[in-house]
């Protein structure tokens, strides 16, 4: 049996994956830590992409709201390698975003879940 479909009308899917500069900046990092494993490669921090659900309806330019968006980007993704703001680069602007990120996105949404989605409040 195949679960009940909904498009989600008003949201569009921004998945962001890193690039090498991104890793080369954490692994060269003064914090940064070498496990068993050796530096961190690519492949394993886009094992897993930040997905973030934004507002969307059917006129708006996703490229312009991505665009705008990027220093939230990197300050919602920055505290998941290191906690302290002193420890990110100071000037995180579109042009660091862009070096070290690749945005794609999607405004075709579906959820399969038929409970409603929980929320609970994140803060970087």
């Amino acid at each position: 049996m195949y679960p009940t479909v909904f498009k989600l009308k008003n949201r569009a899917t921004i998945i962001i994956t890193a690039k090498q500069p991104f890793v080369d900046w954490l692994n060269n990092h003064p914090l940064s830590k070498t496990d068993q494993y050796g530096p961190t490669r690519l492949e394993i921090v886009n094992h897993e992409p930040h997905v973030y659900l934004m507002p969307f309806r059917e006129n708006d330019d996703i490229d312009h709201m991505v665009e705008v968006s990027k220093p939230f980007f990197l300050d919602a993704i920055l505290p998941g390698y290191f906690i302290y703001e002193k420890d990110w680069p100071t000037q995180r602007d579109n042009a660091l975003f862009d070096q070290w990120f690749t945005v794609s996105w999607a405004s075709m949404v579906f959820d399969l879940a038929e409970d409603n989605i929980e929320k609970e409040e994140f803060r970087s």
